[in-house]
């Protein structure tokens, strides 16, 4: 391994280039539940990923000033940051077309309803989770689908025979499907219903003597996020512009964006800079360059070919889809 032969870090700059550009975080505000264009119902919320605290700390601070200051104390952002890493997962955001397994539906945005004074998670909580699914969404979810006229075809499961799992740690997901509006759904409807039922949940979980500080619950004013996490690489190239509207058609693909609250959609965009990668390996004789560094050359050559569609290949975290 040789060392640098320049005086300092900063007199290599000369040879730096893109390693790596790409997202693997962004995310929204919806106005309601009909911002998916198809929408899972997750009835094992704690097999889904949770907000993690700095996922959290970032998205807080840009969605609190969304928020009214007259509605909200002084300490609002620090609250919210605690209460998004207890967000329970709701659902799913999907395009009918394309998701079609249970590893399409991994590469999707996630919804979450977020209650920002939450100071403890609940999606692993069998005494909460019994009453939000019995009590709560599944008398919504039904009446959606008989308003819908298919009622006797997706009629939900109670509680009892979904809790199990979590008492016995199995890891497969169970799921069911909310009418889309193609179908006769009114997603506006179920999400005004589902928050008039969360007013009474802590009255409901208050009756039950051994839930201890559950007794606390505090799921006042909640509202929805959606979190997209599967990772798109993206061309360096591109304008700022370009790299938002690059991310903004993924999302097209399962979102109505005009159900996205304004300015709300952000994209975190990761850049590894620095001399360029090699991979510890020969291929005809010569080593071979980590495709990040294609990017530079790729720029100065105007050569992008097909970029602009969607492609996969297999990256370091996984699957990894190049946009732009």
């Amino acid at each position: 391994m040789a060392s640098y032969t320049g005086p300092s870090i900063a007199a290599n700059a000369s040879s730096a280039s893109i390693n790596e550009y790409y997202t693997s975080l962004s995310f929204a505000l919806p106005a309601s539940l009909s911002v998916a264009k198809n929408l899972t119902w997750e009835q094992t919320p704690w097999l889904l990923p949770p907000i993690s605290t700095a996922e959290a700390s970032l998205i807080a601070t840009h969605i609190s000033p969304l928020f009214a200051a007259e509605a909200v104390p002084e300490a609002f952002e620090e609250d919210l940051a605690v209460g998004l890493q207890n967000a329970l997962p709701f659902g799913i955001a999907y395009d009918s077309s394309t998701a079609t397994a249970e590893e399409d539906l991994d590469e999707c945005p996630v919804l979450y309803i977020v209650f920002p004074h939450l100071i403890r998670g609940v999606a692993s909580r069998a005494h909460f989770l019994k009453v939000w699914h019995d009590d709560i969404v599944l008398p919504v979810y039904n009446r959606a689908w008989e308003d819908s006229g298919m009622l006797s075809e997706m009629w939900g499961k109670p509680a009892a025979a979904i809790l199990s799992r979590l008492c016995e740690g199995r890891e497969d997901a169970m799921r069911a499907v909310w009418p889309s509006e193609d179908m006769g759904g009114d997603m506006n409807e179920v999400w005004e219903n589902i928050r008039r039922g969360i007013a009474v949940v802590p009255a409901k979980l208050a009756a039950d003597e051994p839930l201890g500080p559950m007794r606390e619950l505090n799921l006042s004013t909640p509202f929805l996020l959606l979190v997209h996490r599967s990772r798109f690489d993206l061309n360096p190239a591109l304008s700022f512009s370009g790299l938002y509207a690059s991310v903004g058609r993924e999302w097209d693909k399962s979102v109505d964006g005009g159900q996205i609250v304004e300015h709300s959609f952000k994209v975190v965009v990761t850049a590894v800079i620095g001399d360029r990668d090699w991979v510890g390996e020969e291929v005809d004789g010569e080593e071979r360059e980590l495709k990040g560094v294609r990017f530079k050359r790729m720029a100065e050559e105007g050569e992008w070919g097909d970029w602009g569609e969607e492609e996969w290949e297999q990256g370091r975290e996984g699957k990894r889809r190049r946009v732009g």
